[in-house]
C-alpha cells in the first residue's frame, strides 16, 4: 500500500459533556479533527449469519499513517456514517501504516 491509497477523509469525533439546566450534563460529540485513510469492507460469513444477513453491521478495516493519534474511544465519522472501533490500532511491521477494525454504527440520533 502506498500513501495514494488514502483517499477517504476521516473525522475523529470525542465525547463532551454539556452541563444542563437542572445541574447534570448531556453528552454530545465534538469534533477533534481530520485524516486521510484507507477504508476496505470485510467480507463476513453468510453461513454464520443464519439468514439475517441486513441485522449485522458492516465492518471495515481502516489503515492510515503512522504517527496519526486516534483515540480508540473516539468515534468516527466517514460518508455520513458512524464508525466505532472493534480492534486495538495496530502498525504495520514497516511502522508506515497503522490499522484497526472498525464496525458502522447505529445511531438513534
Amino acid at each position: 500500500m502506498s500513501i495514494t491509497h488514502l483517499r477517504e477523509r476521516i473525522r475523529v469525533q470525542t465525547r463532551a459533556y454539556v452541563p444542563d439546566r437542572l445541574g447534570g450534563y448531556k453528552v454530545t460529540w465534538a469534533d477533534r479533527g481530520d485524516f486521510w485513510a484507507a477504508v476496505t469492507p470485510m467480507a463476513s460469513d453468510p453461513e454464520q449469519l443464519d439468514g439475517t444477513k441486513d441485522m449485522v453491521p458492516l465492518r471495515y478495516r481502516l489503515r492510515w499513517r503512522v504517527g496519526t493519534k486516534v483515540p480508540v474511544t473516539a468515534r468516527l465519522l466517514w460518508r455520513d456514517q458512524h464508525l466505532r472501533f472493534l480492534s486495538q490500532p495496530r502498525e504495520d511491521v514497516y511502522r508506515r501504516f497503522t490499522s484497526a477494525i472498525v464496525q458502522l454504527e447505529v445511531t438513534h440520533e
